[in-house]
């Protein structure tokens, strides 16, 4: 019979030193999310109530008792026989393994289902965090465009009254400040969306005040370098299909389907039952006396082929749906893990591709050429196009993070989510 076992979910690889701290805040919101998630609570109790049903299972019945009376002239019980005997079952052991197994199946159902609903809360939780910080991260170099284009209209309108700058140069300059100002508004929109969405997770686990806390720091510049080894430690192998709920139902009910043609085999077998007693021989029917009861029962199934063979066919139909469907899930979960590889992988390019000793250097030269325009020695155009440049770089770099979170959420058997930041 096919069992339905728990998922086993590799252990996590090794994080780099730099991204020990930032995992120590996803497990602190992780736990809390798991506390506060209705569907974790649910999915613990009813594995542990599948627990103790085959804890219950697969015992022999109880001894059944009768009593009778016959043969009592004018409803005079004491003239008449009285027998009292016992009856048990023999050779239950087939459906006895029968329920032990349909239980062990219903354990194992319970016991996957919440294990998948913990590993989505963490991505859940993982994917908000890299979402919010990404965002917070974003709002942050918008607004150091933004203060470096109002110093830059202030100084342009300065050289401007007197005569040292072009009209076309001030449109410019107000034109890309209201572009940065609507790129940041989408920002701190999407920021207000991922934090929402957080607080959702964790409410009932950590406070507000704890939780702007873990932000603070999971947003700061010293943590986001860790944030490819958080990422990469929680890549699954090819064969976590389960993780998918749609696969995780179509395991159950086929291990069902399995359950239930080993308990109509069981079923079908002859029933045989035993029993033994006493009975009394009233004054009704001769002289009183004490006697032994023996006898034996059995069903006969040969006397039902029909129906048996129906109900065979029936059961195996059942599981051949029940593998199908199995197959149709299991294949619909590898492509959308192939995607979410792909996604994952060229998202990880990404990061890889920015090197934080360019980027460093690149900012010095911002520095150099802020200062340059502000001596006149650099145009404006020039100055622009170089912040646009290194501002796509930088916040390129942030979303690539916000892309592995997401693509790691599909590996995982979350759906994808709609909406990007700017």
């Amino acid at each position: 019979m096919l069992g339905l076992a728990p998922m086993e979910v590799p252990s996590a690889q090794a994080v780099p030193p730099r991204g020990a701290v930032l995992s120590r805040l996803l497990e602190r919101l992780t736990a809390a999310a798991r506390v506060a998630s209705v569907d974790v609570r649910t999915a613990r109790a009813a594995r542990a109530a599948a627990q103790a049903r085959r804890d219950a299972a697969g015992f022999v019945a109880p001894l059944a008792l009768q009593a009778s009376i016959a043969d009592g002239p004018k409803f005079n019980v004491g003239s008449g026989n009285v027998q009292l005997d016992v009856t048990r079952g023999l050779f239950t052991g087939a459906r006895q393994a029968a329920e032990r197994g349909r239980a062990d199946v219903e354990l194992g159902a319970a016991a996957a289902e919440l294990l998948g609903r913990e590993r989505a809360i963490e991505m859940e939780v993982v994917r908000a965090v890299a979402r919010t910080t990404g965002a917070a991260r974003i709002i942050r170099r918008l607004e150091r465009s933004g203060r470096l284009l109002g110093e830059s209209e202030d100084a342009l309108r300065a050289r401007f009254a007197t005569g040292d700058a072009r009209y076309l140069d001030v449109l410019r300059l107000r034109t890309e400040r209201l572009q940065a100002r609507s790129d940041l508004a989408s920002a701190r929109a999407e920021w207000a969306g991922a934090v929402a969405r957080l607080e959702l997770l964790v409410s009932a686990g950590i406070d507000s005040a704890q939780l702007a806390a873990v932000l603070d720091s999971a947003s700061g510049d010293a943590l986001a370098a860790g944030w490819p080894g958080v990422l990469a430690a929680r890549v699954p192998p090819d064969s976590l299909a389960t993780l998918f709920p749609g696969v995780r139902a179509a395991i159950a009910s086929e291990a069902r389907a399995r359950a239930g043609v080993v308990e109509l085999r069981a079923a079908q077998q002859s029933q045989v039952s035993a029993n033994a007693g006493v009975q009394r021989i009233g004054p009704a029917n001769g002289p009183t006396s004490l006697g032994a009861v023996l006898g034996i029962s059995a069903t006969l199934p040969f006397t039902a082929r029909a129906s048996n063979v129906a109900a065979e066919a029936a059961a195996a139909s059942a599981v051949e749906a029940a593998q199908a469907a199995h197959a149709s899930a299991t294949a619909n979960a590898r492509a959308s893990i192939r995607a979410g590889r792909a996604r994952y992988q060229a998202a990880i390019e990404r990061l890889e591709s920015f090197d934080a000793g360019l980027l460093e250097a690149a900012e010095n030269e911002r520095e150099t050429a802020i200062a340059q325009y502000r001596s006149g020695a650099l145009p404006l155009l020039d100055l622009l196009d170089f912040e646009r440049a290194l501002q796509r770089v930088e916040v390129a770099r942030m979303r690539a993070v916000i892309d592995a979170a997401d693509a790691l959420a599909i590996l995982h058997g979350l759906p994808a989510t709609a909406g990007d930041l700017p």
